[in-house]
């Protein structure tokens, strides 16, 4: 209501109440017009001009009161619809209120005005006021609708009349004329006498002149006929025209089916009918059968498992689609014949090859039997609207007249989806059969008994390398296809399923064209005819060559070991159960083992090792001899049984394994093998205990020798380290000689002293492990090479720890990178935890480290090595050790202050 300006009309005679009214309303509607008249008739007067939207309106005023201004207003039919409220001072008179709403007034506003209800009021009024003009609009609207049909109706009513009066010109016409037109003419009075005739009216009946100048209309009929001749003769003077067929009796008493058609005419000034009979008995027979064979032609349509569609020619617009054709579709037959021609087929229909391209719309069957006279049969598919498909087969012919003119084309189609999915998925299983048989590399094969004769699937062929174009070998050249044993085997089982019945299932080892040898499995049936007699045998054949060949692998595998190639522990518990015989005694058994293989393994990697173990393998296998049996049963463990051979040939061949072995080298470590033997002599004694003892004399030969080889090795390994980085060889060097000066200053014995001094040149044997483009790279490390190299205590510690000789400083070595305040690795030790040695360690290490030139930094000064290792010290470093490094180690450091030695 706000959007638009509205109108208020307020009329009262106190001028004062006026403005105080207009103020009020237009301080909530700053739009509104407001117009103001002090009398009645002044108000009526702005009413009728303005046409406002709501007036308010006071009842006391002189010379016209509020009411009848109101009653006024609401005579008007202009002024009627709008909205009263009358403004009182009447609060509790019931009659002014009556006489107000019998005036018409719509509400009452009571003086002094409340602004509140003034404004509810003016938008109740205003909704009034949009429904009074709606309302006024609609019956506006529906009287110029009434009068406009009315006209319309009147027109209607014209134009019949005047066709009307053609029809009875018509008529009239067609009176005059009657007696050209071939049948029986008759004219008959109003009462029903036939006055005037044709001839053929007397040929057709059978009467004469004579006798029709006396017939009335009642005679011709019987009493069922006559009812319906009478309604049509009433039709005829009361429509103009009347139509009937009934039975017409003939002079000889018999009836003749006619039908009549008759019209009025005007003769004389007496009304008369006329019209013309003829004989529809043939016409209504043949209609008749028409009508029965069109009926039977329908119901077989309708009632067909086959769709069925008629066609013009030449648009090729849709007549006729039965219900079969419109369930294949899924469509009405108003959705599937309105508005489709010949050049829509395809579109509409959505008629697609089955390859799934679609269809030229001249390429459509009934489209070719419209256009081409074709008579054609095609399969293809109709997709609905949901996306289906359906399978169909349709059979088109063009329709022709007795000029062999092409009127119509007709189709009838059968949706054989479901016949062809089946075939779809019989070429898909076969397909799917066939492929299996080419993955599975599975054939078959048939053979008639009587005859002979063979037949292979193309699987079969290729699994013997023949061309599968020609017939395959006869049945007496399938020998040539086995091996002479394999053969036997399977003629054989021929034979036996040929008489018994009875499947066979064989492998056999198999001879292909080019000679190639291979496995077959093949199993075989029996194949009876009706009266149970075996007139075939049919039967499938795989390749399994591979799984041969990978059968003999895995048997390999299960008694070798991968790594050596020598025979594993299981060949070898079997094999010693099978040697353990009295014709193999003596029986010796020789136990080996690998020294330091975990540390060779923690130094230079498991690649390494696996040289090792290879060479250990090697050098055994060239001291045994054919028949005698190697295997490794461990990880650094072998064994050799050697059958009918004495003790003091055992040692012999003892030793010279040894002594192969030391001429052996893995990564500079020279290979070392303890070992242990024990011999069999007499079949009382358990083999057993026989392995058992010469593995026991093998661990007391390892035990001996254990000590010495692993320090040669840790020696090697220092040696190596050094070999792959001249700068480590320095820093160890110089490391080695801080630490055993700090530990001389701290009051450790000359033997502590000195083991310092080896722990400093050894605390980075771990680095081994590292990567020697790592440990000599010119630049900064990245974040996973720094990560490689903090791994070099840990191995370390692996090393040193597996001889008692470098045990305890191994420890030292671990912890040489923790830190005083407990933020070091590998294992982030705290002050007093981290061994004092280990302490030594990393100062001896931080100052080096340094002091020492790289290619991507300058060394330190003394001076400045040893400010950072006092800013260190505390978090990283001991400050007792950096006290006496810096105070009693370093040359020129005699300023600094004293330092009292603490007892170690």
């Amino acid at each position: 209501m706000e959007n638009r300006k509205i109108r208020i009309l307020a009329i009262d005679d106190n001028r004062d109440n006026l403005v105080t009214l207009k103020a009020l309303i237009q301080d909530e509607f700053p739009e509104a017009a407001v117009s103001i008249a002090q009398n009645g008739r002044e108000g009526l007067e702005l009413a009728a001009a303005e046409d406002p939207d709501i007036i308010l309106l006071d009842i006391i005023m002189p010379a016209m009161d509020g009411f009848e201004v109101c009653t006024r207003l609401k005579s008007d039919q202009k002024l009627r619809d709008i909205p009263v409220v009358f403004l009182t001072a009447i609060k509790g008179d019931k009659e002014s209120r009556i006489k107000a709403l019998e005036s018409g007034a719509e509400a009452f506003l009571a003086k002094p005005i409340d602004e509140i209800e003034l404004i509810a009021q003016i938008r109740a009024m205003m909704k009034i006021r949009e429904s009074n003009i709606q309302k006024r609009t609609e019956k506006e609207s529906l009287a110029a609708l009434v009068e406009e049909k009315t006209r319309e109706l009147q027109d209607s009513n014209r134009k019949t009349l005047r066709l009307l009066e053609a029809v009875r010109r018509e008529q009239s016409l067609i009176q005059a004329i009657f007696d050209s037109i071939p049948g029986y003419l008759y004219v008959y009075d109003e009462e029903g006498k036939l006055i005037r005739w044709n001839r053929k009216h007397e040929t057709m009946t059978g009467f004469s002149a004579e006798e029709l100048s006396h017939m009335t209309l009642g005679k011709w009929f019987n009493q069922e006929d006559l009812v319906r001749v009478n309604a049509a003769v009433r039709d005829v003077f009361e429509k103009g025209y009347g139509e009937v067929e009934a039975h017409l009796i003939l002079k000889n008493g018999k009836m003749m089916l006619t039908r009549s058609s008759g019209a009025p005419l005007e003769w004389n000034g007496h009304k008369y009918f006329t019209g013309i009979g003829v004989d529809i008995t043939e016409q209504k027979r043949i209609h008749e059968a028409f009508l029965e064979s069109q009926s039977i032609l329908r119901a077989a349509f309708e009632n067909s498992q086959a769709g069925i569609a008629i066609a013009d020619a030449p648009d090729g617009k849709l007549r006729y689609v039965n219900k079969a054709g419109l369930l294949i579709r899924n469509k009405s037959e108003q959705e599937i014949v309105q508005d489709i021609d010949i050049h829509k087929y395809a579109e509409s229909w959505r008629i697609m090859h089955l390859d799934g391209t679609p269809y030229a719309e001249e390429d459509v069957p009934l489209a070719r039997a419209i256009l081409k006279g074709e008579t054609c049969s095609e399969e293809f598919i109709i997709r609905r609207d949901t996306l289906e498909d359906r399978y169909v087969l349709a059979n088109a012919a063009p329709i022709r007249d007795s000029h062999n003119a092409i009127k119509a084309g007709i189709v009838v189609f059968l949706d054989i989806t479901e016949r062809k999915i089946m075939e779809l998925q019989l070429q898909q299983n076969m397909d799917d059969l066939l492929e299996s048989q080419r993955i599975a590399h599975l054939g078959t094969w048939r053979m008639n008994l009587e005859t002979n004769q063979v037949v292979w699937s193309a699987e079969l062929y290729k699994m013997y390398g023949f061309d599968p174009s020609e017939p395959p070998p006869p049945y007496p050249e399938h020998m040539k296809l086995f091996t002479p044993e394999s053969w036997k085997k399977l003629s054989t089982a021929l034979e036996h399923t040929s008489t018994t019945g009875l499947p066979y299932e064989v492998e056999l080892e198999t001879v292909a064209a080019d000679g190639r040898h291979g496995w077959m499995w093949a199993r075989g049936e029996a194949v009876k005819n009706s009266n149970g007699d075996i007139t075939e045998l049919w039967g499938a054949a795989q390749d399994i060559t591979e799984r041969k060949k990978t059968e003999s692998e895995l048997l390999y595998l299960s008694y070798h070991d991968h790594l050596t190639e020598l025979y594993n522990r299981r060949f070898f518990e079997e094999e010693l159960v099978r040697l353990d015989t009295v014709e193999n005694l003596p029986l010796s058994v020789i136990m080996c083992d690998v020294n330091g293989l975990k540390l060779v393994n923690d130094s230079f990697g498991h690649d390494s090792g696996d040289a090792l173990l290879r060479n250990a393998a090697k050098t055994i296998g060239c001291v045994c001899r054919e028949g005698d049996v190697i295997a490794r049963i461990g990880g650094d463990e072998f064994v050799v049984v050697l059958p009918k051979t004495s003790a003091e040939e055992t040692v012999l061949i003892a030793n010279r394994i040894k002594e192969l072995a030391s001429k052996e080298k893995v990564a500079n470590i020279e290979l070392s093998i303890s070992y242990g033997y024990e011999t069999k002599t007499t079949d009382k004694q358990s083999i057993l205990e026989i392995v058992a003892n010469a593995e026991n004399h093998m661990y007391r030969h390892k035990l001996y020798e254990r000590s010495s080889i692993r320090s040669k090795t840790i020696d090697l390994i220092m040696n190596t380290l050094f070999e792959k980085s001249n700068r480590e060889a320095m820093h160890s060097n110089r490391v080695s000689r801080h630490c055993q000066s700090i530990a001389t200053k701290m009051g450790f014995n000359k033997d502590a002293a000195n083991q310092m001094k080896i722990a400093g040149l050894i605390h980075d044997i771990g680095k081994i492990g590292v990567d020697e483009k790592i440990l000599n790279k010119p630049g900064q490390l990245t974040i996973d090479e720094r990560r490689d190299i903090e791994r070099h205590p840990e191995i370390g510690w692996k090393i040193l720890s597996s001889t008692n000789e470098f045990s305890e400083l191994a420890q030292f070595v671990l912890n040489h990178h923790e830190r005083w305040d407990g933020s070091g690795y590998p294992n982030g030790l705290k002050g007093e935890a981290i061994q004092v040695e280990a302490r030594i360690i990393g100062v001896a290490d931080a100052y080096d480290a340094m002091t020492s030139e790289r290619s991507y930094k300058k060394g330190m000064s003394q001076e400045d090595a040893v400010i950072e290792l006092k800013r260190c010290s505390g978090t990283q470093f001991d400050p007792y050790i950096v006290n006496v490094f810096v105070s009693l180690v370093l040359p020129g450091t005699t300023g600094h202050k004293r330092v009292n030695l603490r007892p170690i």
